[in-house]
């Protein structure tokens, strides 16, 4: 009786250890998968909210197919970014200056620089727009609270505690699969939009196709990522849970855009209203389309998604520059450790609510950071191309033949999008 309880003691054992072990992993997988959720949630923000809105105005279903070549463009971006991070434990400004000098990457980075300040003044209005659709109370009145809120998070929280707001507020996103799905949208039209390519020889087509990859595959994202990466010591047997993340974080960030599309498209474009400049007009537009309730989760995903932006942008901004200059970085060091960074952190959030505050057109700001980083992203792609080729760097975890295909591919097709965006504001067709 005794042995059949010893044995019975030690089977629960077993069964209790291996079960920690599985949820270990689980919560090892889901962890690692915060910072790709993060920076690809910050992807759709109140400017990607706003391009993407348009697109579905303008076009209709013509221009999903856009989104679904985006989305592996994403991922295989996304990976790069996670094998660079993990084998060489250094962020994205770092290996750009080790490997091509310090001159390109401060030129790349004083342009991340000012394409990002741009968006984080996007970002401030838009948070604050959404409090004005939910409260009817002047967006004005919501902006320095916001910026300090933002402050106060990333500045005074670990990096733990911020990762886990920002992951809850990408959880608002969810709100534009719902008004998609509620929006009743063409099956047979979508099918056609996302399988059959469109193309227009004009320049508001180049113009609208930059606008989307600079949007989706955004060159902030990068620089953030692969620093966040680094927030977590990681071993070389998590390599796996860090690309994990980094798949999930893309996988998102295209799903929810595509869903953003297909809504201005079922609603908007169907209506006739083909005209949207910003992710508030879209919401307006969508009251009396789609009901209280549509308008509602658009405003509050759009809140979210700024929320996000609006951390994660000068973040961002502070990982490159400091990273660039061989300073000391990151969330998770104190304002003391960590000057600079948190002085490049402030400087940008500022420069954004200020750019809000004194009436610049945030219209305006944001159509300027959108082509700002779709010209970035064929450069910065084809520097991430030429590191993860690169044996002496990155080992065994050099790009494989899919990676290569997909990301040369990235190269070409926005690099010729932005060329032929300037030859068509040149010479108008």
């Amino acid at each position: 009786m005794k042995n059949a309880q010893i044995l019975n003691m030690a089977e629960n054992h077993i069964i209790t250890e291996q079960s920690e072990t599985i949820n270990n992993k689980r919560k090892s997988r889901l962890r690692s998968a915060g910072p790709g959720i993060i920076s690809g949630s910050s992807g759709n923000d109140a400017g990607g909210i706003a391009t993407y809105s348009s697109i579905g105005a303008a076009y209709g279903y013509k221009l999903l197919y856009l989104m679904m070549i985006s989305i592996p463009m994403l991922v295989v971006v996304h990976d790069m970014c996670a094998r660079i991070s993990s084998t060489t434990k250094k962020g994205i400004g770092s290996m750009i200056r080790k490997r091509y000098g310090a001159r390109i990457a401060i030129i790349l980075v004083i342009a991340l620089f000012v394409s990002n300040v741009a968006v984080v003044a996007a970002n401030v209005a838009g948070m604050s727009v959404a409090l004005q659709l939910i409260t009817e109370i002047d967006y004005r009145f919501f902006i320095i609270p916001l910026t300090l809120l933002v402050w106060f998070l990333v500045t005074k929280g670990t990096y733990v505690k911020v990762e886990k707001v920002l992951i809850g507020f990408s959880l608002g996103l969810l709100a534009y699969i719902i008004v998609a799905f509620i929006s009743n949208p063409s099956l047979l039209e979508l099918l056609f939009g996302t399988f059959l390519p469109h193309i227009e020889i004009s320049g508001k087509f180049f113009l609208t196709a930059v606008g989307m990859i600079g949007a989706t595959v955004s060159p902030y994202i990068y620089y953030y990522y692969t620093s966040a990466e680094l927030e977590v010591s990681k071993s070389d047997e998590e390599m796996n849970e860090c690309r994990f993340g980094a798949k999930v974080g893309a996988l998102w960030c295209g799903i929810v855009a595509y869903f953003i599309i297909l809504t201005a498209a079922a609603v908007l474009f169907t209506a006739g209203i083909n005209d949207i400049n910003t992710a508030h007009d879209a919401a307006l537009a969508l009251k009396p389309l789609a009901g209280d309730f549509a308008f509602m989760l658009f405003a509050v995903g759009l809140f979210a998604a700024s929320m996000i932006a609006t951390a994660v942008l000068p973040i961002a901004t502070a990982y490159g520059i400091t990273e660039t200059f061989g300073m000391e970085s990151g969330v998770a060091k104190k304002l003391d450790k960590a000057k600079m960074f948190y002085a490049v952190f402030t400087i940008s959030l500022v420069l954004g609510a200020g750019l809000i505050l004194i009436g610049l057109d945030p219209i305006q700001t944001m159509l300027i950071s959108m082509v700002i980083s779709g010209i970035l992203t064929p450069i910065i792609v084809f520097i991430l191309m030429k590191i993860c080729n690169d044996k002496e760097i990155l080992g065994k975890y050099t790009n494989g033949r899919i990676a290569n295909i997909i990301g040369w591919l990235t190269v070409a097709i926005s690099a010729a999008l932005v060329i032929a965006m300037f030859i068509t504001l040149v010479f108008p067709i």
